[in-house]
């Protein structure tokens, strides 16, 4: 009677991200870059890609897409979130699962920076791309009007800083090991021009 090798046990299928741990990750790479280089901020966006901006109570805009998204995204982000940094004490980041592996997020906070602050909203629908995801949908919205960035725990002058509030599962984020978990960073593939 022959002893025959057993075959190795199957590997457990890799468990998806939670909505919350993509989340923080995509928000803190987001603003980041929307502060220090707002001229890649497409990258995290597809062809098939929607965005608008609006301010106060204004009639959103038509979204944009393809190289009018890119165009619209790059003028908004240099005029409005460049050099600026987003608090998130006064707000908060939230999401959920979607569909087909998307994840909905829904941010709020305060732009401060150039010696003014705004209240803002912005949603995105991320739709995962390989081990990535990039924005498939977002909407952002100014809430008031620019004012001077006084006293509220903001430093109107300060150094760029995105700081995105703890969840209830700690989430561990370490850039510098990215195969150890799926990174909400953007799409390797630049948006069409």
């Amino acid at each position: 009677m022959a002893l025959e090798a057993a075959a190795p046990a199957p590997e457990a299928p890799a468990e998806a991200p939670k909505p919350h741990q993509v989340a923080r990750k995509f928000v803190q790479h987001y603003y980041r870059m929307a502060s220090d280089d707002p001229s890649v901020m497409y990258r995290f966006y597809r062809p098939e890609s929607q965005a608008s901006q609006a301010f106060l109570d204004e009639v959103q805009p038509a979204p944009a897409q393809g190289v009018a998204l890119r165009e619209r995204l790059t003028a908004f982000f240099e005029q409005h979130l460049a050099g600026c940094a987003v608090d998130f004490d006064d707000g908060s980041v939230d999401a959920q699962q979607g569909a087909a592996g998307s994840v909905f997020v829904m941010v709020s906070g305060v732009v401060a920076g150039r010696g003014a602050s705004r209240r803002f909203v912005q949603s995105f629908l991320l739709s995962p791309k390989g081990r990535s995801y990039f924005v498939l949908n977002d909407m952002f919205r100014f809430l008031d009007a620019e004012t001077a960035a006084t006293g509220a725990g903001i430093a109107a002058e300060a150094a760029p800083a995105t700081t995105v509030p703890e969840s209830p599962e700690p989430v561990p984020m370490a850039p510098e090991e990215p195969a150890a978990e799926p990174a909400a960073e953007p799409a390797a593939e630049p948006a069409a021009e």
